[in-house]
Protein backbone atom coordinates (compact mmCIF):
# COMPACT_ATOMS: atom_id res chain seq x y z
CA UNK A 1 0.00 0.00 0.00
CA UNK A 2 1.30 3.44 -0.92
CA UNK A 3 1.18 6.63 1.10
CA UNK A 4 -1.26 7.89 -1.50
CA UNK A 5 -3.71 5.19 -0.58
CA UNK A 6 -3.40 6.09 3.06
CA UNK A 7 -4.59 9.55 2.19
CA UNK A 8 -7.70 7.93 0.79
CA UNK A 9 -8.30 5.64 3.73
CA UNK A 10 -7.50 8.35 6.25
CA UNK A 11 -10.33 10.45 4.90
CA UNK A 12 -12.61 7.43 4.86
CA UNK A 13 -12.01 7.28 8.59
CA UNK A 14 -12.78 10.96 8.99
CA UNK A 15 -15.83 11.35 11.24
CA UNK A 16 -15.83 7.56 11.80
CA UNK A 17 -13.21 7.98 14.54
CA UNK A 18 -10.88 10.88 15.15
CA UNK A 19 -10.38 13.29 12.32
CA UNK A 20 -7.08 13.09 10.48
CA UNK A 21 -6.67 16.79 11.25
CA UNK A 22 -7.85 18.92 14.11
CA UNK A 23 -10.95 20.93 13.33
CA UNK A 24 -9.93 24.47 13.87
CA UNK A 25 -13.31 25.96 13.03
CA UNK A 26 -16.82 24.93 13.85
CA UNK A 27 -19.66 27.28 13.12
CA UNK A 28 -23.27 27.59 12.09
CA UNK A 29 -23.25 28.98 8.59
CA UNK A 30 -25.05 32.30 8.34
CA UNK A 31 -22.44 34.63 6.93
CA UNK A 32 -22.48 38.25 5.78
CA UNK A 33 -19.82 38.84 3.14
CA UNK A 34 -17.85 42.04 2.72
CA UNK A 35 -16.27 43.15 -0.51
CA UNK A 36 -12.88 41.65 -1.19
CA UNK A 37 -10.06 44.10 -1.70
CA UNK A 38 -7.99 44.34 -4.86
CA UNK A 39 -4.49 43.85 -3.57
CA UNK A 40 -1.68 43.59 -6.08
CA UNK A 41 0.55 40.58 -6.47
CA UNK A 42 4.26 40.08 -6.82
CA UNK A 43 5.23 37.71 -9.63
CA UNK A 44 7.97 35.27 -8.63
CA UNK A 45 8.32 33.07 -11.68
CA UNK A 46 5.79 30.29 -11.34
CA UNK A 47 4.77 31.48 -7.85
CA UNK A 48 2.48 34.35 -6.98
CA UNK A 49 3.11 35.88 -3.58
CA UNK A 50 0.44 37.88 -1.75
CA UNK A 51 0.90 41.21 -0.10
CA UNK A 52 1.27 40.33 3.57
CA UNK A 53 -1.34 42.14 5.59
CA UNK A 54 -4.08 39.95 7.01
CA UNK A 55 -4.21 37.51 9.90
CA UNK A 56 -3.35 34.59 7.62
CA UNK A 57 0.13 35.96 6.81
CA UNK A 58 0.70 37.85 10.05
CA UNK A 59 3.62 35.60 11.07
CA UNK A 60 5.31 35.20 7.67
CA UNK A 61 8.02 37.81 8.19
CA UNK A 62 9.01 36.26 11.51
CA UNK A 63 9.70 32.83 10.01
CA UNK A 64 13.24 31.58 9.57
CA UNK A 65 14.43 30.75 6.09
CA UNK A 66 14.94 27.11 5.13
CA UNK A 67 18.60 26.48 6.08
CA UNK A 68 21.40 24.92 4.06
CA UNK A 69 22.78 22.01 6.13
CA UNK A 70 26.55 22.04 6.74
CA UNK A 71 28.42 19.99 4.16
CA UNK A 72 29.99 17.54 6.62
CA UNK A 73 26.63 16.94 8.29
CA UNK A 74 25.07 16.12 4.92
CA UNK A 75 27.87 13.68 4.06
CA UNK A 76 27.71 12.03 7.49
CA UNK A 77 23.95 11.50 7.28
CA UNK A 78 24.25 10.16 3.74
CA UNK A 79 26.70 7.47 4.84
CA UNK A 80 24.65 6.72 7.94
CA UNK A 81 21.55 6.01 5.86
CA UNK A 82 23.49 4.09 3.22
CA UNK A 83 25.26 1.68 5.56
CA UNK A 84 22.33 -0.72 6.23
CA UNK A 85 21.58 -0.97 2.51
CA UNK A 86 24.96 -2.10 1.08
CA UNK A 87 27.63 -4.65 1.86
CA UNK A 88 30.90 -3.80 3.72
CA UNK A 89 33.03 -3.63 0.57
CA UNK A 90 30.64 -1.39 -1.33
CA UNK A 91 30.23 0.83 1.72
CA UNK A 92 34.00 1.36 2.05
CA UNK A 93 34.27 2.22 -1.64
CA UNK A 94 31.45 4.72 -1.31
CA UNK A 95 32.93 6.19 1.87
CA UNK A 96 36.20 6.87 0.07
CA UNK A 97 34.33 8.72 -2.69
CA UNK A 98 32.40 10.74 -0.12
CA UNK A 99 35.58 11.59 1.81
CA UNK A 100 37.27 12.82 -1.38
CA UNK A 101 34.17 14.86 -2.25
CA UNK A 102 34.23 16.55 1.17
CA UNK A 103 37.94 17.48 1.27
CA UNK A 104 38.90 21.12 1.82
CA UNK A 105 38.71 23.12 -1.45
CA UNK A 106 37.21 20.05 -3.12
CA UNK A 107 34.12 19.75 -5.31
CA UNK A 108 31.85 19.47 -2.27
CA UNK A 109 32.90 22.84 -0.87
CA UNK A 110 32.47 24.53 -4.26
CA UNK A 111 28.92 23.19 -4.59
CA UNK A 112 28.18 24.09 -0.97
CA UNK A 113 29.18 27.69 -1.69
CA UNK A 114 26.74 27.70 -4.60
CA UNK A 115 23.93 26.60 -2.28
CA UNK A 116 24.82 29.32 0.22
CA UNK A 117 24.71 31.95 -2.51
CA UNK A 118 21.27 30.73 -3.59
CA UNK A 119 20.17 30.79 0.05
CA UNK A 120 20.90 34.53 0.13
CA UNK A 121 18.97 35.22 -3.09
CA UNK A 122 15.82 33.14 -2.50
CA UNK A 123 13.13 32.89 0.15
CA UNK A 124 13.59 29.11 -0.12
CA UNK A 125 16.69 27.85 -1.94
CA UNK A 126 15.24 24.35 -2.38
CA UNK A 127 11.63 25.08 -3.44
CA UNK A 128 12.06 25.48 -7.21
CA UNK A 129 14.30 22.41 -7.49
CA UNK A 130 11.83 20.34 -5.51
CA UNK A 131 8.86 21.57 -7.55
CA UNK A 132 10.58 20.93 -10.88
CA UNK A 133 12.10 17.55 -9.99
CA UNK A 134 9.30 16.00 -7.94
CA UNK A 135 6.34 17.39 -9.87
CA UNK A 136 6.54 19.66 -12.90
CA UNK A 137 9.45 17.85 -14.54
CA UNK A 138 7.99 14.41 -13.81
CA UNK A 139 6.69 13.06 -17.11
CA UNK A 140 4.71 9.96 -16.15
CA UNK A 141 0.90 10.33 -15.88
CA UNK A 142 -0.23 12.28 -12.82
CA UNK A 143 -3.05 9.82 -12.13
CA UNK A 144 -2.02 7.13 -9.61
CA UNK A 145 1.62 8.29 -9.73
CA UNK A 146 1.27 11.85 -8.40
CA UNK A 147 -2.26 13.12 -7.75
CA UNK A 148 -3.76 11.70 -4.53
CA UNK A 149 -7.35 10.56 -4.27
CA UNK A 150 -9.39 11.23 -1.13
CA UNK A 151 -12.76 9.76 -0.19
CA UNK A 152 -15.33 11.32 2.09
CA UNK A 153 -17.61 9.52 4.55
CA UNK A 154 -20.69 8.18 2.77
CA UNK A 155 -23.28 10.94 2.66
CA UNK A 156 -26.92 10.61 3.61
CA UNK A 157 -28.60 10.79 0.20
CA UNK A 158 -29.41 8.28 -2.51
CA UNK A 159 -30.96 10.14 -5.41
CA UNK A 160 -30.23 12.59 -8.20
CA UNK A 161 -31.92 15.32 -6.17
CA UNK A 162 -29.71 14.55 -3.16
CA UNK A 163 -26.64 14.59 -5.38
CA UNK A 164 -27.41 18.09 -6.67
CA UNK A 165 -28.32 19.41 -3.23
CA UNK A 166 -25.11 18.11 -1.67
CA UNK A 167 -23.07 19.48 -4.58
CA UNK A 168 -24.55 22.95 -4.03
CA UNK A 169 -23.70 22.84 -0.33
CA UNK A 170 -20.17 21.58 -1.03
CA UNK A 171 -19.62 24.41 -3.50
CA UNK A 172 -20.92 26.93 -0.95
CA UNK A 173 -18.58 25.52 1.71
CA UNK A 174 -15.58 25.78 -0.59
CA UNK A 175 -16.51 29.35 -1.49
CA UNK A 176 -16.74 30.18 2.21
CA UNK A 177 -13.18 28.93 2.65
CA UNK A 178 -12.07 30.81 -0.45
CA UNK A 179 -13.50 33.98 1.09
CA UNK A 180 -11.35 33.48 4.18
CA UNK A 181 -8.28 33.08 1.97
CA UNK A 182 -9.26 36.19 0.01
CA UNK A 183 -9.60 38.27 3.16
CA UNK A 184 -6.57 36.58 4.76
CA UNK A 185 -8.58 35.74 7.88
CA UNK A 186 -7.50 32.10 8.21
CA UNK A 187 -5.82 31.27 11.50
CA UNK A 188 -2.06 30.66 11.28
CA UNK A 189 -1.07 26.99 11.49
CA UNK A 190 0.98 26.18 14.58
CA UNK A 191 3.30 23.32 15.47
CA UNK A 192 4.65 23.01 19.00
CA UNK A 193 3.60 26.56 19.70
CA UNK A 194 5.52 27.89 16.69
CA UNK A 195 3.85 29.45 13.60
CA UNK A 196 4.13 27.68 10.27
CA UNK A 197 4.40 29.12 6.77
CA UNK A 198 0.98 29.80 5.23
CA UNK A 199 2.20 30.23 1.65
CA UNK A 200 0.53 27.01 0.45
CA UNK A 201 -2.96 28.23 1.30
CA UNK A 202 -3.15 30.88 -1.40
CA UNK A 203 -2.31 28.22 -4.02
CA UNK A 204 -4.96 25.61 -3.25
CA UNK A 205 -7.91 27.17 -5.11
CA UNK A 206 -7.92 28.80 -8.55
CA UNK A 207 -4.74 26.91 -9.38
CA UNK A 208 -3.79 24.71 -12.28
CA UNK A 209 -0.97 22.61 -13.70
CA UNK A 210 -0.47 23.55 -17.36
CA UNK A 211 0.96 20.71 -19.50
CA UNK A 212 4.19 21.28 -21.37
CA UNK A 213 6.11 19.23 -23.91
CA UNK A 214 9.12 18.81 -21.62
CA UNK A 215 8.07 20.40 -18.33
CA UNK A 216 4.73 21.54 -16.92
CA UNK A 217 3.97 24.92 -15.39
CA UNK A 218 2.00 25.66 -12.23
CA UNK A 219 -0.15 28.79 -12.27
CA UNK A 220 -2.30 30.31 -9.56
CA UNK A 221 -5.00 33.00 -9.66
CA UNK A 222 -5.55 33.83 -5.96
CA UNK A 223 -8.73 35.57 -4.80
CA UNK A 224 -7.08 38.86 -3.86
CA UNK A 225 -5.86 39.33 -7.44
CA UNK A 226 -7.68 42.12 -9.29
CA UNK A 227 -8.99 39.88 -12.07
CA UNK A 228 -9.24 36.68 -10.06
CA UNK A 229 -11.68 33.99 -11.25
CA UNK A 230 -15.34 34.13 -10.26
CA UNK A 231 -16.39 30.78 -11.73
CA UNK A 232 -16.03 27.06 -11.19
CA UNK A 233 -16.25 24.26 -13.75
CA UNK A 234 -19.01 21.66 -13.53
CA UNK A 235 -18.53 18.41 -15.48
CA UNK A 236 -21.35 16.06 -16.41
CA UNK A 237 -21.44 13.38 -19.12
CA UNK A 238 -18.11 14.67 -20.46
CA UNK A 239 -19.56 18.16 -20.94
CA UNK A 240 -17.82 21.05 -19.20
CA UNK A 241 -19.63 24.18 -18.02
CA UNK A 242 -18.26 27.38 -16.52
CA UNK A 243 -20.63 28.34 -13.68
CA UNK A 244 -20.35 31.82 -12.20
CA UNK A 245 -20.43 31.54 -8.39
CA UNK A 246 -19.15 34.96 -7.24
CA UNK A 247 -20.66 38.35 -8.03
CA UNK A 248 -18.64 41.35 -9.20
CA UNK A 249 -17.72 42.15 -5.58
CA UNK A 250 -16.49 38.54 -5.25
CA UNK A 251 -19.27 37.65 -2.83
CA UNK A 252 -20.65 34.10 -3.26
CA UNK A 253 -24.05 33.63 -4.83
CA UNK A 254 -26.75 32.12 -2.65
CA UNK A 255 -27.09 28.41 -2.08
CA UNK A 256 -30.41 28.30 -3.95
CA UNK A 257 -28.91 30.05 -6.99
CA UNK A 258 -26.08 27.52 -7.19
CA UNK A 259 -28.52 24.63 -6.71
CA UNK A 260 -30.86 25.73 -9.53
CA UNK A 261 -27.98 26.32 -11.92
CA UNK A 262 -26.59 22.83 -11.24
CA UNK A 263 -29.99 21.43 -12.18
CA UNK A 264 -29.89 23.47 -15.40
CA UNK A 265 -26.45 22.12 -16.23
CA UNK A 266 -27.52 18.51 -15.80
CA UNK A 267 -30.61 19.11 -17.92
CA UNK A 268 -28.40 20.50 -20.69
CA UNK A 269 -26.00 17.53 -20.75
CA UNK A 270 -28.08 14.36 -20.91
CA UNK A 271 -26.29 13.03 -24.01
CA UNK A 272 -22.64 12.12 -23.46
CA UNK A 273 -19.82 13.88 -25.29
CA UNK A 274 -16.34 12.71 -26.31
CA UNK A 275 -14.32 12.02 -23.11
CA UNK A 276 -11.78 14.80 -23.56
CA UNK A 277 -10.65 14.47 -19.95
CA UNK A 278 -8.88 11.22 -20.77
CA UNK A 279 -6.12 13.25 -22.40
CA UNK A 280 -5.13 14.65 -19.00
CA UNK A 281 -4.28 11.13 -17.80
CA UNK A 282 -1.69 10.62 -20.52
CA UNK A 283 2.10 10.76 -20.31
CA UNK A 284 2.89 14.42 -19.71
CA UNK A 285 4.87 14.86 -22.94
CA UNK A 286 2.02 13.35 -24.96
CA UNK A 287 -0.62 15.51 -23.31
CA UNK A 288 1.65 18.56 -23.60
CA UNK A 289 1.91 18.11 -27.37
CA UNK A 290 -1.83 17.57 -27.80
CA UNK A 291 -2.62 20.58 -25.60
CA UNK A 292 -0.20 22.77 -27.55
CA UNK A 293 -1.86 21.76 -30.82
CA UNK A 294 -5.46 21.98 -29.61
CA UNK A 295 -5.17 25.44 -28.10
CA UNK A 296 -4.19 26.90 -31.49
CA UNK A 297 -7.91 26.69 -32.22
CA UNK A 298 -9.63 29.81 -30.82
CA UNK A 299 -12.60 27.87 -29.41
CA UNK A 300 -10.36 25.37 -27.68
CA UNK A 301 -8.10 28.12 -26.35
CA UNK A 302 -11.05 29.89 -24.75
CA UNK A 303 -12.40 26.69 -23.16
CA UNK A 304 -9.00 25.61 -21.85
CA UNK A 305 -8.49 29.08 -20.39
CA UNK A 306 -11.85 28.94 -18.64
CA UNK A 307 -10.98 25.57 -17.10
CA UNK A 308 -7.45 26.60 -16.14
CA UNK A 309 -8.66 29.79 -14.46
CA UNK A 310 -11.55 28.23 -12.54
CA UNK A 311 -11.67 28.03 -8.74
CA UNK A 312 -12.17 24.25 -8.79
CA UNK A 313 -14.12 21.54 -10.62
CA UNK A 314 -17.16 19.53 -9.54
CA UNK A 315 -17.99 16.31 -11.37
CA UNK A 316 -21.59 15.04 -11.33
CA UNK A 317 -22.10 11.62 -12.88
CA UNK A 318 -23.75 8.27 -12.26
CA UNK A 319 -22.94 5.84 -9.48
CA UNK A 320 -20.75 2.92 -10.49
CA UNK A 321 -20.35 -0.43 -8.80
CA UNK A 322 -17.61 -2.92 -9.63
CA UNK A 323 -18.43 -6.47 -8.66
CA UNK A 324 -16.43 -7.74 -5.70
CA UNK A 325 -15.57 -4.27 -4.44
CA UNK A 326 -17.04 -2.37 -1.51
CA UNK A 327 -18.72 1.02 -1.75
CA UNK A 328 -15.57 2.75 -0.50
CA UNK A 329 -13.32 0.70 -2.78
CA UNK A 330 -15.28 1.94 -5.79
CA UNK A 331 -15.21 5.60 -4.72
CA UNK A 332 -11.48 5.34 -3.97
CA UNK A 333 -10.75 3.95 -7.43
CA UNK A 334 -12.77 6.69 -9.05
CA UNK A 335 -11.07 9.38 -6.97
CA UNK A 336 -7.61 8.09 -7.80
CA UNK A 337 -7.86 7.27 -11.51
CA UNK A 338 -11.47 7.13 -12.65
CA UNK A 339 -12.33 3.49 -11.94
CA UNK A 340 -11.36 0.68 -14.28
CA UNK A 341 -12.37 -1.64 -17.06
CA UNK A 342 -14.81 -3.58 -14.87
CA UNK A 343 -16.68 -0.35 -14.13
CA UNK A 344 -16.73 0.51 -17.80
CA UNK A 345 -18.40 -2.77 -18.68
CA UNK A 346 -21.28 -1.97 -16.36
CA UNK A 347 -21.92 1.63 -17.39
CA UNK A 348 -20.25 2.67 -20.62
CA UNK A 349 -21.24 2.23 -24.24
CA UNK A 350 -18.67 2.63 -27.01
CA UNK A 351 -14.98 3.28 -26.51
CA UNK A 352 -15.03 6.46 -28.53
CA UNK A 353 -18.16 7.99 -27.05
CA UNK A 354 -18.51 6.90 -23.44
CA UNK A 355 -22.02 7.13 -22.04
CA UNK A 356 -20.52 9.45 -19.45
CA UNK A 357 -17.36 10.35 -17.72
CA UNK A 358 -13.73 9.50 -18.03
CA UNK A 359 -13.66 5.72 -18.19
CA UNK A 360 -16.10 4.94 -15.44
CA UNK A 361 -18.79 7.59 -15.56
CA UNK A 362 -16.29 10.18 -14.44
CA UNK A 363 -15.98 13.43 -16.43
CA UNK A 364 -12.49 14.10 -15.07
CA UNK A 365 -9.94 16.70 -15.99
CA UNK A 366 -6.71 15.97 -14.07
CA UNK A 367 -5.13 19.40 -14.17
CA UNK A 368 -6.99 21.55 -11.69
CA UNK A 369 -5.88 21.77 -8.09
CA UNK A 370 -9.23 20.37 -6.89
CA UNK A 371 -11.61 17.99 -8.62
CA UNK A 372 -14.61 16.85 -6.56
CA UNK A 373 -16.76 13.89 -7.59
CA UNK A 374 -20.29 13.47 -6.24
CA UNK A 375 -22.47 10.43 -6.96
CA UNK A 376 -26.25 9.97 -6.51
CA UNK A 377 -25.68 7.10 -4.04
CA UNK A 378 -23.92 9.29 -1.46
CA UNK A 379 -20.42 8.64 -2.76
CA UNK A 380 -18.14 11.68 -2.58
CA UNK A 381 -14.43 11.97 -3.26
CA UNK A 382 -11.80 14.23 -4.67
CA UNK A 383 -8.51 14.21 -6.53
CA UNK A 384 -6.02 17.02 -6.17
CA UNK A 385 -2.96 18.15 -8.07
CA UNK A 386 -0.03 17.77 -5.70
CA UNK A 387 2.52 20.30 -6.91
CA UNK A 388 1.15 23.30 -4.99
CA UNK A 389 0.65 21.94 -1.47
CA UNK A 390 1.17 19.05 0.92
CA UNK A 391 -1.64 17.24 2.70
CA UNK A 392 -2.43 19.45 5.75
CA UNK A 393 -3.87 22.48 3.86
CA UNK A 394 -5.94 20.13 1.71
CA UNK A 395 -7.42 18.24 4.65
CA UNK A 396 -8.05 21.50 6.53
CA UNK A 397 -10.14 22.73 3.59
CA UNK A 398 -12.03 19.41 3.41
CA UNK A 399 -12.78 19.44 7.14
CA UNK A 400 -14.00 23.04 6.92
CA UNK A 401 -16.28 22.17 3.99
CA UNK A 402 -17.79 19.13 5.73
CA UNK A 403 -18.46 21.22 8.84
CA UNK A 404 -20.05 23.89 6.68
CA UNK A 405 -22.37 21.34 5.06
CA UNK A 406 -23.34 19.88 8.44
CA UNK A 407 -24.28 23.30 9.81
CA UNK A 408 -25.67 25.16 6.81
CA UNK A 409 -28.99 26.89 7.56
CA UNK A 410 -29.80 28.51 4.21
CA UNK A 411 -32.82 27.15 2.34
CA UNK A 412 -31.85 25.36 -0.86
CA UNK A 413 -35.26 24.98 -2.51
CA UNK A 414 -36.34 28.63 -2.60
CA UNK A 415 -36.33 30.36 -6.01
CA UNK A 416 -32.97 31.59 -7.24
CA UNK A 417 -32.57 35.23 -6.21
CA UNK A 418 -29.59 36.05 -8.47
CA UNK A 419 -28.54 35.45 -12.04
CA UNK A 420 -25.45 33.26 -12.29
CA UNK A 421 -24.10 32.84 -15.79
CA UNK A 422 -23.59 29.36 -17.26
CA UNK A 423 -21.32 28.86 -20.25
CA UNK A 424 -20.98 25.53 -22.06
CA UNK A 425 -17.30 25.03 -22.90
CA UNK A 426 -17.02 23.83 -26.47
CA UNK A 427 -14.09 21.93 -28.00
CA UNK A 428 -13.21 21.26 -31.61
CA UNK A 429 -11.84 17.71 -31.63
CA UNK A 430 -10.56 16.16 -34.84
CA UNK A 431 -10.30 12.45 -35.66
CA UNK A 432 -6.59 12.32 -34.78
CA UNK A 433 -7.32 13.63 -31.30
CA UNK A 434 -10.14 11.11 -30.88
CA UNK A 435 -7.66 8.33 -31.71
CA UNK A 436 -5.30 9.66 -29.03
CA UNK A 437 -8.21 9.67 -26.57
CA UNK A 438 -8.82 5.98 -27.37
CA UNK A 439 -5.15 5.21 -26.78
CA UNK A 440 -5.26 7.09 -23.47
CA UNK A 441 -8.27 5.04 -22.39
CA UNK A 442 -6.42 1.78 -23.05
CA UNK A 443 -3.33 2.93 -21.17
CA UNK A 444 -5.38 4.10 -18.20
CA UNK A 445 -7.20 0.77 -18.05
CA UNK A 446 -3.84 -1.03 -17.94
CA UNK A 447 -2.63 1.30 -15.20
CA UNK A 448 -5.76 0.61 -13.17
CA UNK A 449 -5.45 -3.15 -13.66
CA UNK A 450 -2.04 -3.04 -11.97
CA UNK A 451 -3.44 -1.31 -8.90
CA UNK A 452 -5.14 -2.96 -5.93
CA UNK A 453 -7.22 -0.81 -3.62
CA UNK A 454 -8.98 -1.98 -0.49
CA UNK A 455 -10.34 0.62 1.91
CA UNK A 456 -10.56 -0.42 5.56
CA UNK A 457 -11.79 2.40 7.83
CA UNK A 458 -9.90 2.26 11.13
CA UNK A 459 -11.88 3.57 14.10
CA UNK A 460 -9.87 2.32 17.11
CA UNK A 461 -7.84 5.51 17.41
CA UNK A 462 -6.54 8.39 15.35
CA UNK A 463 -3.79 11.00 15.25
CA UNK A 464 -4.51 12.41 18.70
CA UNK A 465 -3.74 9.08 20.39
CA UNK A 466 -0.54 8.71 18.35
CA UNK A 467 0.58 12.19 19.40
CA UNK A 468 -0.06 11.33 23.06
CA UNK A 469 2.49 8.54 22.64
CA UNK A 470 5.01 11.23 21.61
CA UNK A 471 5.08 10.00 18.03
CA UNK A 472 4.53 11.66 14.66
CA UNK A 473 1.30 10.38 13.01
CA UNK A 474 3.02 10.43 9.63
CA UNK A 475 6.01 8.46 10.93
CA UNK A 476 3.61 6.03 12.64
CA UNK A 477 1.84 5.30 9.35
CA UNK A 478 5.08 5.03 7.40
CA UNK A 479 6.38 2.47 9.89
CA UNK A 480 3.09 0.58 9.63
CA UNK A 481 3.55 0.38 5.85
CA UNK A 482 7.09 -0.96 6.24
CA UNK A 483 6.04 -3.50 8.89
CA UNK A 484 3.19 -4.71 6.68
CA UNK A 485 5.50 -5.08 3.70
CA UNK A 486 8.07 -6.91 5.85
CA UNK A 487 5.48 -9.41 7.12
Amino acid sequence: MSNRLFKQSSMSGNKFGESVTSRRMRHTVAITYKSVGTQTLVDRGTQTAPILGGRMFSQQKSLSKFPVPPLQQTLYKYLLQLQPLVGPEEYEQTKQIVDDFGKPEGMGEKLQMGLLQKFKRKDNWFADWWSDTAYLGYREPVVVNVSPGIIFPRQDFNSLEGQIEFAAKLIAGLLDYNYQIATQTLAVDMLGGQPLCMDQYHKILAACRIPGVKKDKFVVFPPYQVNSPRHIVVAHNNHFFALEVLDEDKKPFSLSTIYHQLKNIMDQSQVAAVPLGLLTTEHRNTWGKVYKTMKKDATNYHSFDKINRSLFMVCLDKSTHAEGHSFYDNIAREALYGGGADLIAATVGSTRHCSCGLIACVSYYFLLEYLFLIRPDGGVGMCYEHSSAEGPPIITLVDHTLDFIANVVDSIDKPADETADIERLEFNINSKTVDIIDEAKSRLESLGDELQISIAPFTEFGKNYVKKQMMSPDAFIQMAFQLTYYK
